[in-house]
């Protein structure tokens, strides 16, 4: 079932916050699936309430969904309205809840298809390209593409990570195929697909194929514009005035007693050593001893950086001991009793 909640938190007659609560009380108990109709076409659109000309409307839609486990979903109305992304509603919708790809929920009947077989995965110049035939049994729409870090045995859970998934492919024939152009040259993965028919259910994991790294260091940069590799609340905001930036701009933020940290992630190939430094553009007026959190194997270590001198290059904050895996690796925190802006613009990892 998808209502169509088509107004703003707050709306005097029909409060978004008040429908969303009712229908998931409603369909409580119930084997209904919800999934809420969301007024994408109001975003931004001339002649509708002062809420609607907020980008912030439609993220705090999703926001608040959370606190209700029976809705299981969205739908966006209508698609030229997302593509359209009046006032960039729909890039704070992506920013704050859609970073990553994600499996539909599935629906009610219908069945899991067979364990795809992956025949292949082989490294060339243009990323890791995977094929596979499909599973004997069952109707199979679409496939999900997995990769894992490194190498050994695989762990159900790993597959439970939305980090892990690649993205999605629709079936054609019996095969399919895939490249992973995302790939670090230097790093071992090791690839999975599953099946799914065309409710959405999805089969059990195929067998695993690794492909190892060239045999360079490894080594990945990470800006604020990666996609996916960044994340900052709204409260950080975005400057190019400073020409020492590394990339087209970097996120700063008034010093304050709270836990707002920008956070890089990186995906590490192996456990080690890595060396990692920070880029940012230094200005006599930022923060004398910006807070920087790095979450290493053994827990966080925080390592202050003086951002008024020494920008516009590679700086070491240190060698640090992590883990294999996609993870949060540096925050940059507003937690800091001295003054003027901190900032987040890009960090390099290098395994020793």
């Amino acid at each position: 079932m998808a209502p169509q909640i088509y107004w703003q938190i707050g709306h005097p007659a029909a409060d978004y916050a008040e429908l969303v609560r009712w229908w998931s009380e409603t369909v409580n108990g119930t084997t209904v699936q919800l999934l809420v109709g969301q007024a994408t076409y109001r975003a931004g659109a001339s002649g509708q309430d002062a809420a609607w000309q907020d980008p912030a409307e439609l993220s705090d839609h999703l926001t608040l969904n959370r606190a209700y486990p029976r809705i299981l979903g969205d739908i966006h109305f209508s698609a030229k309205d997302v593509r359209a992304d009046r006032i960039g509603a729909v890039s704070r919708l992506t920013t704050d809840h859609y970073r990553r790809p994600a499996l539909a929920p599935a629906g009610v009947g219908g069945a899991a298809p067979a364990a795809p077989n992956l025949t292949s995965a082989v490294r060339g110049t243009g990323g890791v390209t995977l094929n596979w035939q499909r599973g004997t049994a069952g109707s199979t729409a679409s496939y999900a593409v997995y990769r894992l870090p490194g190498d050994g045995s695989v762990d159900p859970c790993d597959l439970a990570d939305a980090r892990n998934l690649l993205g999605t492919v629709r079936a054609s024939g019996s095969t399919g195929t895939f490249t992973d152009a995302t790939a670090a040259a230097g790093s071992t993965y090791r690839y999975l697909v599953t099946a799914l028919d065309r409710l959405h259910h999805e089969s059990p994991a195929s067998n695993a194929r690794v492909v190892t790294g060239t045999g360079g260091t490894f080594s990945v940069i990470v800006d604020n514009t990666t996609t996916g590799g960044f994340t900052a609340a709204a409260t950080w905001g975005t400057s190019s005035y400073l020409t020492t930036r590394y990339g087209t701009n970097y996120r700063f933020a008034e010093p304050q007693a709270v836990s707002d940290p920008a956070w890089f992630s990186a995906t590490l190939p192996a456990a080690g050593s890595y060396r990692v430094e920070v880029w940012y553009p230094s200005d006599p007026g930022y923060n004398s001893a910006t807070p920087h959190l790095v979450a290493t194997a053994n827990g966080t270590v925080t390592a202050s950086v003086d951002q008024r001198s020494g920008g516009g290059q590679w700086r070491v904050l240190g060698t640090y001991d992590f883990a294999a895996g996609t993870r949060q690796v540096v925050g940059v925190s507003r937690w800091t009793s001295t003054t003027g802006y901190v900032v987040a613009d890009a960090v390099r990892i290098t395994r020793l």
